[in-house]
C-alpha cells in the first residue's frame, strides 16, 4: 500500500507540474484547466485556489446528481486542496515566458507529456478519483454513456463556460488557443501510450502493495 501512494503522489505532482507548464505556453491552456485559468485572470483568486474552488464545486456536483456522498467522493476534498496547493507552488516557481514560436510549442510538447504522464499514474494506482475524472464519470452513469462520450461532453461544456466568462469580464478571449486543441487531441492518446509501455510494471507495484497489507 505504501508503494501504491508514493506512486500515486508523485503522479499527483507530475500532473500539477503539467498543467502550470500548459498554462505558461502562450498557446492555450488545456480543456480542463481553462475555467480554473479564467476564473484566476479575471478575479483575485490564485490559479491554484481557482482550481481548488472547481474541483469542490465538481464533487459536490456528483453528490446531487448521484443523491449520495460516498467514500470516494469526501476522499476527493483533500486531494481537492492538496492538488491546489501544488499548483500554486509551480505556478509560483516556474517562470516560463516563451521568446518565440518553437520555445512555446516545446513547452507545449512537455506539457502535453507529463501531463498525460502524471495522469496515468494517478488513474493506475486508483486511489483517489481526479474530481474532474469524478464528474465525467459521474456523468456517464447518469446519462448512461461511454466514459469517452460523457468526457467529450464534458470537455465541451468546460472550454465553452470558459471562454464567456472570459469574454463577458475580459471582453477577448482567455487561455484558448491551438495549446487547448492539442492537449484535447494529445493527452488521451499519450495515456495509451504509457499504458502500454509502462503498464506491467506500474501494475506490478499495485498488486505488491495490495498483497503486502
Amino acid at each position: 500500500m505504501l508503494k501504491r501512494l508514493v506512486v500515486f503522489c508523485f503522479g499527483v505532482i507530475i500532473l500539477a507540474f503539467g498543467i502550470v507548464v500548459n498554462t505558461k505556453t502562450a498557446l492555450g491552456v488545456s480543456s480542463i484547466s481553462s475555467l480554473p485559468y479564467v476564473l484566476s485572470r479575471t478575479s483575485s483568486l490564485t490559479l491554484g485556489q481557482a482550481t481548488m474552488a472547481m474541483y469542490i464545486i465538481y464533487i459536490v456536483s456528483q453528490a446531487i446528481l448521484l443523491k449520495k456522498l460516498t467514500l470516494k467522493m469526501i476522499l476527493q476534498i483533500p486531494f481537492s486542496f492538496l492538488f491546489g496547493g501544488i499548483v500554486d507552488f509551480f505556478d509560483q516557481l516556474l517562470h516560463i515566458v516563451p521568446s518565440n514560436v518553437f520555445w512555446s510549442l516545446f513547452s507545449l510538447a512537455l506539457a502535453i507529456i507529463v501531463t498525460a504522464f502524471g495522469a496515468y499514474l494517478v488513474v493506475t494506482m486508483d486511489l483517489v478519483f481526479n474530481p474532474p475524472d469524478g464528474i465525467v464519470n459521474t456523468l456517464a452513469q447518469v446519462l448512461n454513456r461511454e466514459f469517452g462520450q460523457a468526457k467529450l461532453f464534458f470537455d465541451c461544456s468546460v472550454v465553452t463556460l470558459s471562454l464567456i466568462i472570459s469574454w463577458v469580464f475580459s471582453h477577448h478571449l482567455l487561455g484558448f488557443g491551438i495549446g487547448t486543441v492539442a492537449s484535447a487531441l494529445f493527452i488521451g492518446r499519450m495515456i495509451s501510450v504509457f499504458n502500454k509501455l509502462l503498464d506491467k510494471h506500474v501494475k506490478l507495484i499495485g498488486q505488491n502493495s495490495q498483497k503486502s497489507t
